[in-house]
């Protein structure tokens, strides 16, 4: 017997902003359906994901639906297909053991049917593996490839499998086989066109807008029955409205999940891989589009409850992904003492020294941090010795977690997430670089992907990468699309920051990262800046930029002048990362330490040569008792 009708949802499957299944939105969800008059749900469907579900996240995710759906009396019915046959039979054993309401299967995906024999073959192993339970056919060719003749399926199936109940297919299929239907087969109608469904004598229907519109589907269907077509014609309409618009922002389930959170406020999160999540601005619009269907003149309730809870939804997304960092932005380094170690104890001093010179925040682990040389531990002592300070201090802290395998890069986003930062920021794969934008945008993900309420920007910095040659814009536009978190990048390569400018978004930023090229990014409009000589030298740095962005060109450029004749001075004595944490002490009078290994540290003649080039062009050193091996 099957007992299966009416309004059903094909529900989707919640997830975290990792892709993990999260199970605990489901009995809300389930309240929502409920309320809402749904007959019943089909777990595991294209809305639901189930073909980019393992089969034990399957299995417990028809059990968690179950646990709810029971004590409500919904219906239950399980797709078991899109996979390998021996895991759509285990699928098909653990749904009878639960003792669903029905089983419906895709054809094999690989080695398609090209017959309805074959199809024939196919659904009785599923049948065969689960003979108590009633079977649906699904028919979506579209995507699984497989469009036999239907009327042939119905006939054969009808007589070869005692438990075929019906499929779900669109309205055309669902007329081809009207009069081959039994008493207790069905059509259950595969998409948002209820009137006409439903004047044709399909009243059941699975479609993913059940989930954001039950009360509109409801009204739909009564009006049809009711006789008052003119109506139903014009919720149909509406109903039609609503769909064009969130279907045009993106891919179907992608969109549809989005707008699920914004109608709903159920947060069942983002898709998973291979479909790609909308990104913040299709949200934006998606959310826009919806507000202004909704003040319309129909659905006055409707349009209330969608246009609160986008409102919340806005001010939700605005606290999650805010990024409101700029300006001045010191990459710090890494205190250690004469041995190496973290010399935590400076931190303190260091950030107070920042502060009081009105720079606006830092980065950690960056190169002039010495990020890559650090080990894990010390990087989450590292990052929590620097968000204790700077968050009296109202400094804005950037994390660098790159430069390190990627589980370990994944574990401190991670931590940073959990201690606060600001945002986290990632250096391409050192040892299988990426070769594409995709492959690029490929890595950046798999680290936001763990710090999903964090702020992710990528650092471009080719010489010490060796990463270069790609399309940046490429890489730009597919990590917007993908990650909802990337919020710009820190470039050393300037002409690669005019090449991106016009591509930033209100709230992604582009950070210049090169000293040699400060007054003329300034001149062209860039505001934000990450160089190491800010740890030195940060007051005349913000007068290059004010200058500058005042309209003052030649002041800007006579102190930006001043800044690189102050930095080739202290170069001259080594690499510039050496050199410059060398002369910190000396100008600052906080004793960072010397450069940690394998980067080769000044002499102590190279030392003492430094102090002496530094009191010649007039700088007052603060610091002369240093260490520094031989």
């Amino acid at each position: 017997v099957f007992e299966v009708a009416g309004i059903l949802a094909p529900v989707f499957t919640p997830m975290t902003d990792t892709g993990a299944v999260k199970l605990s939105v489901i009995p809300a969800y389930m309240e929502h359906l409920k309320k809402h008059r749904v007959d019943g749900i089909l777990v595991g469907g294209t809305t639901g994901e189930g073909m980019s579900l393992d089969v034990e996240e399957r299995k417990s995710l028809l059990e968690a639906w179950m646990s709810v759906a029971r004590p409500l009396y919904t219906k239950v019915i399980a797709q078991v297909g899109g996979a390998p046959l021996p895991d759509v039979l285990e699928l098909t054993k653990h749904a009878e053991k639960l003792n669903v309401d029905g089983i419906m299967a895709l054809p094999e995906l690989y080695y398609k049917p090209r017959t309805v024999d074959q199809l024939i073959g196919y659904l009785q192993k599923v049948s065969s593996a689960a003979p108590t339970l009633p079977l649906l056919y699904y028919h979506f060719p579209m995507m699984s490839g497989v469009n036999v003749n239907m009327k042939e399926l119905f006939s054969s199936a009808s007589s070869k499998l005692p438990n075929f109940k019906g499929a779900k297919a669109d309205l055309d299929v669902a007329e081809q086989v009207a009069a081959l239907l039994a008493q207790d087969q069905k059509i259950f109608i595969a998409n948002h066109h209820i009137a006409p469904s439903v004047l044709m004598g399909h009243d059941s229907s699975i479609a993913t807008v059940v989930n954001l519109f039950p009360e509109l589907v409801h009204n739909i269907r009564q009006a049809v029955k009711d006789g008052e077509v003119v109506k139903a014609k014009v919720l149909q309409r509406r109903l039609n409205a609503l769909v064009d618009a969130i279907a045009s922002r993106g891919d179907f389930v992608p969109s549809m999940k989005t707008a699920m959170e914004l109608t709903t406020g159920i947060r069942v999160g983002p898709t998973r891989a291979p479909l790609v999540t909308l990104n913040c601005v299709q949200r934006k619009e998606l959310r826009n589009s919806l507000i202004e269907l909704d003040f319309s003149k129909n659905m006055e309730r409707l349009s209330r409850f969608i246009v609160l809870l986008c409102i919340f939804c806005q001010l939700l997304e605005a606290r999650k992904l805010c990024f409101d960092i700029g300006g001045l932005i010191s990459p710090v380094f890494t205190p250690v003492d004469s041995e190496g170690a973290l010399n935590l104890n400076v931190i303190p001093q260091y950030a107070q020294y920042l502060q009081d010179e009105g720079v606006n925040g830092i980065l950690v682990a960056g190169t002039a941090g010495e990020g890559p040389t650090l080990n894990v531990t010390d990087m989450e002592h590292l990052i929590d010795a620097w968000l204790s300070v700077s968050r009296s201090l109202n400094l804005s802290v950037i994390i660098q977690v790159g430069g390190r395998p990627l589980p370990d890069a994944q574990r401190l986003a991670a931590r940073a997430e959990e201690a606060g930062a600001d945002a986290i920021m990632t250096i391409p794969e050192l040892y299988y670089k990426p070769k594409t934008a995709k492959q690029l945008v490929d890595y950046v993900q798999d680290v936001a992907l763990y710090a999903p309420e964090t702020p992710i920007l990528y650092y471009h910095v080719p010489a010490y990468s060796d990463v270069d040659g790609l399309d940046m814009v490429e890489f730009w536009r597919l990590a917007t699309q993908r990650i909802p978190t990337f919020k710009g990048i820190k470039s050393a390569v300037f002409e690669t920051s005019l090449l991106l400018q016009d591509e930033v978004m209100d709230d992604q930023k582009i950070f210049i990262a090169n000293s040699l090229y400060l007054a003329p990014a300034i001149l062209m409009g860039f505001r934000d800046i990450i160089i190491i000589e800010i740890n030195l030298f940060p007051t005349l740095i913000e007068e290059i930029i004010s200058n500058g962005s005042h309209g003052y060109t030649k002041t800007a450029i006579t102190k930006y002048r001043k800044m690189r004749n102050l930095r080739s001075i202290i170069t001259k004595e080594g690499v510039p990362t050496s050199a410059i944490k060398a002369a910190m002490p000396m100008v600052t009078g906080i004793d960072v330490g010397p450069i940690r290994r394998p980067q080769n540290r000044l002499t102590t003649d190279q030392v003492i040569r430094l102090e002496q080039r530094l009191r010649d062009a007039g700088v007052d050193i603060v610091n002369s008792e240093l260490l520094f091996e031989d």
